[in-house]
């Protein structure tokens, strides 16, 4: 896929107009999008790079920085901080693999496109990485164990998340008709709700049914033939404003990265459903601090599911843990947002 983008993007009349506009700086997302080096070299502007995740080994690699295998478990492994001897081994492993693969077959694909698009004269994705002069790091050592940073990286961690403000008054009515709180629900923007079996969204209706919280869905229409009275769907949320609201009980999630660090600066226990990319790690991340009940998509059923959702709302421990990681996450001298822009300006 990433192949056929990259060929497809430079083609695009709206890419090719680029090269005439004027602009100070550029922000780059890294991981797989190397593609875009080509046309920041040959509009010769100053770039930063921003991770969607605490930055990954590779990326440290090529700003000049170095994460020992032996320490700083792979992002794509989910191993602990404290990796056994063969933990450590198989770390160096796909450390190698992954360094393998972008330097003999990844990169130099990346550069023939660039190259037959814009010039031979465009030097190699490695030695563009050098020059950028910052990475914004969206991490926090209250989250990931601590890493050895070069000056030139900066944890960002929590620089979208905010106070929650007042919610649109149909859900805070809805919410209002229910004395014992609300359950958010929510799968994130890119898994639609007409993709699940109509076995499997029966079955979450039939457990919500059941219980005395009020249930706010995000879902792709606000209708549903066999809805209980105590469940709205809602096109799309204000899920910060959500999360930040006195009567939440629970998140349940796809523990997508926006999602569970707005969980996390909310205070909010989760129940995650992890799909693919980064969320089985972020998923893993919550539960290792306590205040996360996991379960796998496949084998979800009434009873697991019903299971968990009481083991949240019963046991004290899951907000507990919440709030303690909250309170770490938040406790910084100056604001996420605050020290992005300082070290950009």
């Amino acid at each position: 896929m990433i192949k056929e983008t990259c060929e497809k993007s430079y083609d695009l009349p709206i890419v090719k107009s680029l090269l005439n506009e004027k602009f100070d700086l550029v922000f780059i997302q890294p991981m797989f999008n190397e593609c875009i080096f080509g046309l920041i070299y040959r509009m010769q502007i100053p770039f930063l790079l921003f991770t969607p995740t605490t930055i990954p080994s590779w990326v440290a690699g090529k700003v000049g920085g170095n994460f020992p295998s032996s320490i700083t478990p792979n992002i794509m492994l989910e191993y602990p901080p404290e990796m056994s001897f063969f933990q450590r081994f198989l770390n160096l492993g796909m450390d190698t693999v992954a360094e393998v693969y972008m330097s003999l077959w990844y990169e130099p694909m990346i550069e023939k496109i660039y190259r037959e698009k814009l010039g031979e004269d465009i030097p190699s994705v490695a030695e563009i990485y050098t020059n950028a002069s910052l990475v914004l790091s969206n991490g926090h050592f209250s989250l990931f164990p601590p890493k050895p940073y070069f000056p030139d990286v900066i944890d960002v961690g929590g620089i979208h998340s905010r106070p929650g403000k007042p919610i649109p008054k149909d859900l805070e009515d809805f919410i209002s008709q229910g004395k014992d709180g609300f359950i958010l629900f929510s799968m994130g923007s890119a898994i639609k709700g007409d993709m699940m079996p109509d076995t499997k969204r029966k079955m979450i209706l039939n457990v919500f049914s059941k219980l005395k919280q009020q249930v706010l869905w995000k879902w792709e229409s606000e209708t549903m033939p066999d809805l209980p009275k105590n469940v709205k769907l809602v096109k799309w949320l204000p899920q910060q404003d959500l999360l930040g609201h006195k009567n939440i009980k629970m998140f349940i999630t796809h523990c997508g990265g926006g999602s569970t660090e707005e969980s996390i600066y909310h205070g909010v226990p989760l129940i995650g459903i992890p799909m693919f990319a980064d969320q089985p790690h972020n998923a893993d991340l919550a539960k290792k601090h306590g205040f996360l009940v996991q379960l796998d998509w496949n084998s979800l059923a009434e009873e697991n599911f019903s299971a968990a959702i009481q083991a949240i709302l019963s046991d004290p421990k899951y907000l507990s843990n919440a709030k303690k990681i909250s309170a770490l996450f938040k406790d910084r001298p100056v604001d996420a947002l605050e020290l992005g822009v300082y070290w950009i300006e």
